[in-house]
C-alpha cells in the first residue's frame, strides 16, 4: 500500500504537529464558519461563484487579446508563405534567358538550364495549386498556367531552331511575350492573395471585436442568472426551512393536522414527506387513543362519557337547525338471571350480541351506545315522535326475534324494554331529555318488560308517584330500625 499524501495546508500540519501554531486568520475563518448559520453559508457559498465568474471573464477577456496577437502573427506567418509566388516571378524572368543564350551562344548547357527551370517552374504550379486559394486567384493560376505552357512550347522550339533559321527573331518575341504575359499574371495572382489576405485579417478583426462585445454581454447575462439563480437557491432553501419550522413549532404546539406539503424531489421534500407522515401517524394514533378512550371494552360501542358527549352535541345541532332529535334508553330484561344461570361470561356473549343486532336494526347516522351494565342509549338525528316510535319498535322487533345462540347448542332468547323521549317535544337539554327517557324505560318495565313506551305526562306523574312512595317505604324503615 503507497503511504498516505502528506497535506500542505497550515491546518493540516498543524493536526499532525500540536506545536505548529495554526494562523490568526485561518482560526477566524474556521470559527466563523462554524458559529455561521445555513443562510450565511448558503450565501458565501452563492457570492463565491459570482466572484469567480468575474475572475474567470477576465482572464478570458485577457486571452481573447492574447489571441488576438496570436491571430496577428498567424497573418504574418501566412504571408511569409507566399514567397513561392514571388519565386515563380522570379523562375519565369529567370526562365527567358535560356533559350536566348542558346540562339546567341550556340551552348549546349543552356538546354539543361532550360529544363530544370522548366521543373522547378512546375513545381511550383502544383504547390500553388495544393493550397486552397480563391476562385478569382484559381482562375488567374489557369491563366498564368495556360501561359506558361505556351511559353514552354515557344522555348523549346527556339532551342531546336538551326543557328541560321530566318524567323528566329520573331519566334524569340513571341517567346518573350508570353513569359511577360506569365509574369505579369503570376504577379496578378499574387496581388489577389494579399488582398484576400487582408479581408481575412479585417474580417479577423472583426470577429475579435464581436467577441469582446459577446464576452461582455455573456458576463451580463451570466451576472443576471447567476443573481436569478442565488435568489432561486436561497428561496428553495430559505422557503422549505422556514415551512419546516413552522410546522415543527405547531405539531409541538399539538396541532397534528397541519401539513407541510412541500413538493418531493430534493432533501427538504424528503424530509416534509417524513414531518407529514409522522404527524399523520401521530394523529391515527391520537385518534385510536381517543377512540378507545370513547369505546366500551366489551361491545366495542360508545362509553357513557362519549355517548353523553354526543348527546349534547347532537341537541346543539338540533338547535341551531331546528330539527327534532329523539332518544332511545334500552334495558335487556331479567339480565341478572342470565348471569346467575348461565354465569358472567354468557352474559357478557348476550351484551355483545344486543350490541350486534341494535346497530343492525338502526339507520345510517344513528348512535348506539353502552349506558351501563345491560342499558343501552341510542340518539336518532332528526327523529320526530313519529320517528322515534318506528325506530324504537324496529329494534325491539330485531331484538325479541334474534335469540342469542353460543356454543355448542345453547339458544337464549332476549327481549328489552324501551323508553323514549323526543327533543324539544319532551325536554329542552339533555340531561332533562335523558331523564325523561329514562322514565319511560321504568315505566315500559312496570307496565310487565319486554315493550316500547314513549314518554309522557301520565308517565312523569306516575314516576313521581312512585318516587313518593319509595320515599315513604324508606321512612318507615328507617323508622322501624
Amino acid at each position: 500500500m503507497s503511504p498516505r499524501r502528506a497535506s500542505t495546508s497550515p491546518v493540516g500540519r498543524a493536526r499532525r504537529n500540536p506545536g505548529v501554531r495554526i494562523p490568526p486568520l485561518f482560526q477566524g475563518f474556521r470559527r466563523r464558519l462554524r458559529s455561521s448559520s445555513i443562510r450565511i453559508r448558503l450565501v458565501a457559498g452563492l457570492a463565491i461563484p459570482i466572484l469567480c465568474l468575474y475572475t474567470v471573464a477576465g482572464l478570458s477577456l485577457r486571452y481573447q487579446a492574447a489571441a488576438s496577437k496570436d491571430l496577428h502573427q498567424t497573418i504574418d506567418e501566412v504571408l511569409e508563405t507566399m514567397m513561392p509566388a514571388n519565386r515563380l516571378q522570379l523562375l519565369l524572368a529567370r526562365a527567358a534567358m535560356p533559350p536566348n543564350d542558346h540562339l546567341i551562344d550556340r551552348d549546349p548547357r543552356e538546354r539543361y538550364r532550360w529544363e530544370a527551370l522548366a521543373g522547378n517552374i512546375d513545381s511550383l504550379l502544383r504547390d500553388l495549386r495544393s493550397q486552397p486559394p480563391t476562385r478569382t486567384a484559381a482562375t488567374i493560376l489557369d491563366s498564368a498556367e495556360a501561359l506558361w505552357r505556351q511559353a514552354f512550347q515557344l522555348g523549346n522550339a527556339l532551342l531546336a531552331l538551326p543557328p541560321d533559321a530566318p524567323d528566329r527573331g520573331p519566334r524569340m518575341r513571341r517567346f518573350d511575350a508570353a513569359i511577360d504575359a506569365a509574369i505579369s499574371e503570376i504577379n496578378t495572382f499574387y496581388n489577389v492573395l494579399v488582398e484576400d489576405l487582408r479581408r481575412r485579417e479585417e474580417a479577423a478583426w472583426a470577429r475579435q471585436r464581436h467577441l469582446v462585445a459577446g464576452t461582455l454581454a455573456a458576463i451580463a447575462v451570466a451576472t443576471l442568472i447567476s443573481v436569478y439563480v442565488a435568489v432561486r437557491v436561497l428561496r428553495s432553501v430559505l422557503v422549505p426551512l422556514d415551512a419546516l419550522h413552522r410546522g415543527a413549532d405547531r405539531l409541538a404546539s399539538g396541532d397534528l393536522e397541519h401539513r407541510i406539503g412541500l413538493e418531493p424531489g430534493d432533501e427538504f421534500g424528503q424530509l416534509a414527506a417524513r414531518f407529514d407522515q409522522m404527524a399523520e401517524a401521530l394523529q391515527r394514533e391520537r385518534r385510536r387513543l381517543a377512540d378507545l378512550a370513547d369505546r366500551d371494552a366489551l361491545t366495542g360501542l360508545y362509553n357513557r362519557r362519549a355517548f353523553d358527549r354526543m348527546l349534547a352535541t347532537e341537541i346543539r345541532r338540533a338547535a341551531r337547525q331546528r330539527a327534532p332529535a329523539g332518544l332511545l334508553l334500552l334495558d335487556v330484561d331479567h339480565f341478572k338471571a342470565v348471569n346467575d344461570r348461565y354465569g358472567h361470561p354468557v352474559g357478557d356473549e348476550v351484551l355483545r350480541h344486543l350490541a350486534r343486532v341494535a346497530s343492525t336494526a338502526l339507520r345510517p347516522g344513528d348512535v348506539i351506545g353502552r349506558c351501563g351494565g345491560e342499558e343501552f342509549g341510542v340518539i336518532l338525528p332528526g327523529a320526530d315522535r313519529e320517528a322515534t316510535l318506528h325506530v324504537a319498535e324496529r329494534l325491539h322487533r330485531a331484538v325479541r326475534t334474534t335469540p342469542a345462540r353460543l356454543p355448542p347448542d345453547l339458544e337464549i332468547p332476549v327481549t328489552v324494554s324501551i323508553g323514549a323521549a323526543v327533543y324539544p317535544m319532551d325536554a329542552a337539554d339533555p340531561a332533562a331529555l335523558y331523564q325523561r327517557a329514562d322514565q319511560a324505560l321504568y315505566a315500559a318495565k312496570a307496565a310487565g318488560r319486554d315493550r316500547v313506551q314513549m314518554w309522557t305526562a301520565r308517565v312523569e306523574k306516575r314516576a313521581e308517584r312512585q318516587g313518593e312512595r319509595g320515599a315513604e317505604r324508606g321512612e318507615e324503615r328507617s323508622g322501624e330500625a
